[in-house]
């Protein structure tokens, strides 16, 4: 287990039937570090649970290697699990999906905002038009 606390987010790396290199903790840190960005929460709120490793001992060739990672901010968590040909194209897929889910909550979130915001508009209005009624009497 390798827990670090930088000044982008917390990682969580654990590797499963493989060794974490030093190397590859770094290219975990800088592809998945790069989805704050996308993310409007102050750095030290994110946390990245990270999971590489092959899935069996006994296969050698195709998707053996595999990256779960979770990344949770304030009310929360994005999940991905992919599978890939080596550990560094499973995690790069990893991280492309995860921008797919964080975007797809960001519109979902701002839309779900705009409609609220015409609600209270209409009835802002409504509201106000019988004000001015019931003063003009």
């Amino acid at each position: 287990m390798y827990a670090i606390l930088t000044s982008v987010m917390q990682f969580h790396i654990h590797a499963k039937n493989a060794e974490l290199s030093d190397v590859l903790k770094d290219f975990i840190e800088e592809k998945i570090g790069e989805l704050q960005r996308f993310l409007h929460v102050p750095a030290d709120e994110i946390q990245a649970w990270v999971e590489v490793g092959k899935i069996t001992n006994h296969h050698e060739h195709g998707n053996i290697f595999e990256a779960k990672i979770d990344l949770g901010i304030p009310g929360q968590t994005f999940r991905v699990q992919i599978t890939g040909e080596d550990i560094n194209s499973a995690v790069l897929e990893a991280r492309d999906e995860l921008q797919r889910e964080i975007r797809r909550f960001k519109e979902k979130h701002t839309a779900q905002q705009r409609k609220g915001m015409r609600t209270w508009k209409k009835f802002r209005t409504v509201v106000g038009f019988q004000e001015q009624d019931n003063t003009e009497k």
